[in-house]
């Protein structure tokens, strides 16, 4: 609780824990705003503008959301039977498992 009322800079009494979590996580994107601005500023003034598009501070803002994310992944039915079948019959008690049943 007091780690959160430091990031954000107020008295954590009055405050609930959902609050002061909330204003911490706005300190810190705030924060990163500025900096991934001045980052992409010195990254585009660095950069060979023959080779590489000027950078935006979406390039260094870990918060910010990109655009492919949250796209589920196209997997084929046999790919979730490897993952999740054959995983369960590696630790299943019949094949050397530590549990007996």
């Amino acid at each position: 609780i007091d780690q959160c009322a430091g990031v954000a800079g107020v008295d954590p009494r009055p405050l609930t824990l959902r609050e002061l979590l909330a204003m911490a996580e706005a300190r810190q994107r705030h924060d990163w705003s500025i900096a991934s601005s001045v980052m992409a500023l010195l990254a585009s003034v660095h950069r060979d503008p023959k080779k590489r598009r000027a950078f935006k501070p979406s390039d260094f803002d870990p918060f910010a959301r990109k655009a492919d994310s949250g796209q589920p992944i196209p997997a084929d039915v046999r790919v979730l039977k490897d993952v999740f079948i054959r995983k369960t019959a590696e630790t299943d008690p019949e094949q050397g498992g530590s549990h007996e049943g």
